[in-house]
């Protein structure tokens, strides 16, 4: 998910949006990571996990 960042414009100070499907600071939705750890149940590699997913391998690793 794209960050978005807006700039108010009577004090100049900028801000992201925040949203409950996206934690702060992460690209990656809690879906995505919820359906990484049901299928990683499964006896399958890390490389064809994180092309169904489309994350990198790494991403994988780290969730």
């Amino acid at each position: 998910m794209k960050k978005q960042r807006f700039k108010c414009t009577s004090c100049e100070a900028t801000f992201t949006a925040e949203t409950p499907i996206v934690k702060e600071a992460c690209f990656i939705s809690n879906f995505i990571k919820a359906e990484i750890l049901a299928k990683s149940a499964d006896a399958r590699s890390i490389k064809s996990l994180a092309e169904e997913t489309n994350v990198s391998s790494t991403t994988i690793q780290r969730i």
